[in-house]
């Protein structure tokens, strides 16, 4: 059906009112894009205006057919109806996109929305516990999770339950409470969520005062938008006050969820709806598009990764402001497209091209029925911009203005199904942001108490820069979000100055052309020019592994490697620039990979070489030896933005690569993992408890020289932690945590009869297998099976007994060897790190106790599945008598117990390590407060 034009009016103005509502988006900050108003008598651009070859524009009729077009198209779209949740449901298409960004670090919290609130007064937790449970049934978004089927993921319902976790700070906070408050909310905005296993949304009370609390609210993107944040507050304040008062929640009933959104979305947009769509944007987008030559003060690491983030904020002054306004006003612009073409002569200033874009999110509720429902709508659009042949900033103004309603009319298109419309380009799509909003940020209003909310950020950015403008009390507030990782404070403080002259140049002469708008002497320009050098290395590095010449194995090494990898990935073709672990490489297939590569190449890396190493190409060179090995006993697993960082000791093995599940569960902690001091050949360089830890001491004192120290490990390094934990506090050095995970004590007395009755099950099985014989048949075969079991014990017993006696005279002579600091002989060699622990622990007696409490992390369940196949994963529980392991004698203080899902192995794999983590998180957090406390009251 066509529109007449005055019909088309008028859903176009009804249309525009949405983006003049709160609107929100793309990762975590309420921004709002407030659209032109277009009208019939748009002025065509003149003879300046010429669209360059590499930035199509439109004529005013032909932008007004285009947003005909897409009108009709959505006035034919199929009703929106709730769907049967008798069948599989397909996330949306920008879900399933973040779904994939978000499985390629899984670990990271750039995903995360975290909302932090201050209450005081009488707050009736029971009643906040029952809203939140109101709260995630009335939004099904809440309680999703997503399961892959096919390759793609598909949402999971989960029951609509809200656990409130309750953290008692009343006794341990005072003497540095705001400090640690903040601690508090960063970690708990940067833990980490998983998509698979849900939940999607978690809150968390920490009562600090009788009348004081602090409410965190934390949730992932996923399911939620800025627009949704509004509808939370709201709601969870609606469902409190009915709780407290017994009435019935003031709240409309929901005739559709975000599911049947997903469900609608997938049937509409396909067929000639999808070939509109993806029709118009090929026209703005193909043909030369590239990424804007940013002046970086570091090169960008190639690869899709969240960064670590900061932030610099700005106010413009009330004049400017006003003034800015009343200039969209005559150039019939919006302060929106006004802001942005000032944005945008910025960057033509710092990189010099006439062709550019940037993105900026978008609600997309373009439906009644949305406007109400959370979940996660925000769609970004691409705004290109042509500012060839130095236009004025009149003219760029006029440009934009085309641009930004087009981008507006077809913004049904997910962001994803954009890649058909780049042609041969290649660019990154969310490098440079820009949004305006024009609503102050919201809080919660909860009955009968205080509520003032509370500065909350996950702390990264997949973004290089992200510049959010806010309409407030007459003047616009600015916040210039970065990518810390490659830009410097100076650096940011410098955009801000530059985006300010040109706001001020601009109102002041609008017909100034763009490359006079900003004034930069010989020396920025310098300056500018050597730090855009820095895009130009991060291009080239993230272009490389896409050419298949660059990426193609080339010597006999990269070769064999690339058909391991092949091998042991399930991939028909792998770059050697790929990284392992960003391929899907986890723990369990690196130790097939080793083993395949000690096969291959006959040698023998420590598996922690591939954390130094996870590339084709940089593997080779270590095997090679163009790259030696040179990793050393500290091995950085996971970088953190926390001052006192986790070390985490070799287990029985010498290995680390076991602890990076662990690490990147814990959010914001900088984690290292200490591996044995080894050589070329010899594994382990010690035969004494005492002398690996006071080599681990040295080594971890060159990272931090001063306590207080956290430390940990699995089984030996349990025992290896311990011993480094009580020399420290023989240097007088804070001890804060050591963290025995599945570790007993060398004298742990095993249950009685344990091997014995083993034995027995299994001869019991042997005689089974004679049930159906005859009576004499039967009483031969089992004179017979006893005889050799007998005849086998003996043989095992004899054969161990020798084996150990001559581990223990080679051990002997390698202990007389290092002790003597002599060469060590070929017959040395390949000594196992689990050799020469077993051989230590024999003769280790701590010679004092450890002053303090204890944490054991202990193993309960053993695993049978393929993930577990050829691992011990008992549970050490299971093998000793004692439940605290042996370790009761071994401290002055308590062995503080924790019980964690998974066996020996697995309890370090997902999903209980997710468990262990969250539960070192709040003990690391309450530990280190109490040791805080102690030094402010000693001080």
């Amino acid at each position: 059906m066509l529109l007449n034009r005055f019909s088309l009016a008028r859903e176009w103005h009804r249309y525009w009112q949405k983006w003049d509502a709160p609107s929100v988006p793309l990762n975590r900050k309420l921004v709002n894009m407030t659209a032109n108003c277009v009208s019939d008598k748009t002025s065509q651009p003149n003879s300046q205006q010429a669209r360059s070859q590499s930035a199509p524009t439109s004529t005013a009729a032909e932008l007004w057919q285009s947003i005909q077009t897409v009108l009709s198209l959505r006035k034919s779209a199929p009703p929106l109806v709730a769907v049967p949740r008798d069948r599989a449901i397909a996330a949306s298409f920008t879900q399933e996109r973040l779904f994939w960004l978000s499985q390629l670090a899984p670990e990271n919290a750039a995903y995360n929305i975290p909302f932090a609130f201050h209450i005081e007064g009488v707050l009736d937790v029971s009643a906040l516990q029952r809203s939140l449970s109101a709260l995630v049934e009335r939004h099904e978004s809440l309680r999703a999770a997503f399961q892959v089927c096919d390759g793609v993921p598909m949402f999971v319902s989960q029951p609509p339950e809200m656990p409130l976790s309750m953290i008692d700070l009343r006794q341990s906070l005072q003497p540095l409470k705001q400090g640690y408050i903040n601690q508090l909310l960063s970690e708990e905005a940067r833990f980490p969520f998983n998509l698979e296993t849900g939940p999607l949304f978690r809150a968390k009370l920490f009562h600090l005062a009788d009348q004081e609390y602090v409410l965190t609210l934390t949730v992932h993107h996923i399911v939620f938008d800025g627009w949704s944040e509004g509808i939370l507050l709201q709601d969870l304040a609606a469902f409190y006050k009915a709780s407290c008062t017994g009435e019935d929640p003031d709240l409309s009933d929901l005739s559709v969820q975000y599911v049947d959104f997903a469900s609608w979305q997938r049937q509409w947009l396909q067929g000639d709806v999808l070939d509109t769509l993806q029709t118009y944007w090929k026209g703005q987008l193909d043909g030369a598009l590239q990424d804007v030559s940013l002046p970086l003060d570091r090169p960008r690491k190639p690869g899709w990764q969240a960064s670590q983030s900061a932030h610099q904020s700005f106010v413009l002054p009330q004049g400017l402001a006003a003034a800015l306004k009343s200039l969209s006003r005559s150039e019939r612009s919006t302060l929106f497209t006004t802001l942005l073409a000032a944005f945008h002569t910025v960057l033509y200033h710092y990189s010099g091209q006439e062709n550019q874009f940037v993105c900026t999110p978008t609600a997309n509720r373009n439906r009644n029925e949305l406007n109400s429902i959370i979940g996660y709508f925000v769609n970004l659009l691409v705004l290109r911009s042509d500012l060839s042949e130095n236009p004025t900033f009149q003219e760029l103004l006029g440009r934009l203005k085309h641009v930004v309603s087009g981008a507006n009319a077809y913004q049904d298109l997910p962001i994803q199904q954009l890649a058909p419309c780049l042609g041969e380009a290649q660019v990154s799509l969310s490098r440079v942001l820009f949004a305006l909003q024009n609503t102050p940020q919201q809080s919660l209003q909860l009955f009968n108490v205080t509520v003032t909310r509370l500065d909350s950020d996950n702390g990264t950015a997949d973004f290089d820069i992200f510049l959010s403008l806010t309409e407030e009390a007459g003047t616009l507030k600015g916040v210039f979000k970065y990518n810390a990782d490659i830009f410097d404070e100076t650096t940011i403080q410098q955009w801000i100055l530059h985006y300010q002259q040109v706001l001020e140049t601009i109102v002041l002469n609008p017909i100034v052309a763009i490359a006079d708008a900003l004034v930069l002497s010989d020396s920025e320009r310098d300056v500018i020019r050597q730090k855009c050098l820095n895009s130009a290395i991060t291009s080239n590095l993230s272009k490389a592994p896409k050419s298949s010449s660059d990426g193609a194995p080339q010597s006999e090494t990269e070769i064999k490697l690339a058909q391991i990898w092949q091998n042991v990935l399930g991939l028909p073709s792998i770059s050697i620039y790929d990284n392992f672990f960003d391929l899907g490489g986890h723990s369990l297939l690196v130790m097939v990979l080793f083993s395949n590569i000690e096969e291959q190449f006959g040698q023998t890396f420590p598996m922690s070489t591939l954390l130094q190493a996870p590339t084709i190409a940089q593997l080779a060179a270590v095997i090679d030896g163009t790259q030696p090995d040179a990793s050393g006993s500290m091995i950085l697993l996971k970088a953190g933005t926390q001052k006192t960082p986790l070390f985490l000791i070799h287990d029985g093995d010498g290995e680390i690569l076991l602890y990076r599940n662990l690490a990147n569960h814990l959010s914001g902690r900088t984690v290292y993992g200490v591996q044995p001091r080894s050589q070329s050949n010899y594994p382990m360089l010690h035969t004494r408890i005492e002398d690996m830890a006071s080599y681990y001491v040295e080594q971890i004192q060159t990272v931090q020289p001063q306590g207080p120290y956290l430390l940990g490990g699995l089984c030996a390094g349990g025992v290896l932690a311990f011993e480094v934990a009580r020399q420290l506090q023989h240097q007088s050095q804070q001890v804060a945590m050591v963290a025995l995970l599945d570790a007993a004590d060398v004298k742990a007395a095993k249950r009685v009869g344990r091997i014995a009755q083993e034995r027995l099950s299994n001869f019991s099985k042997a005689l089974a297998e004679g049930e159906q014989m005859q009576a004499h048949q039967r009483a031969l075969f089992i004179l017979n099976k006893g005889r050799q079991k007998v005849t086998n014990l003996i043989s095992y017993e004899l054969s161990s007994r020798v084996q150990a006696t001559y581990n223990q005279i080679k051990l002997q002579i390698f202990r007389y060897y290092l002790d003597k600091q002599l060469p060590l002989p070929r017959f040395l060699q390949h000594i196992s790190v689990r050799q020469a622990f077993d051989f230590a622990k024999l003769e280790y007696e701590p010679k004092a106790l450890y002053d303090g409490e204890l944490v054991l992390f202990r193993a309960t369940r053993k695993v049978l599945d393929s993930a577990t196949a050829g691992l011990d994963d008992e549970p050490f529980v299971n093998i000793y008598s004692d439940p605290a392991l042996g370790w009761g004698v071994r401290t002055t203080g308590s062995v503080q117990v924790y019980d964690v899902p998974g066996g020996h192995s697995s309890m370090l794999q997902e999903p209980n390590v997710a468990v262990m983590a969250e539960q070192i998180q709040h003990y690391i957090q309450s530990v280190l407060a109490q040791e805080n406390a102690s030094y402010v009251l000693a001080a």
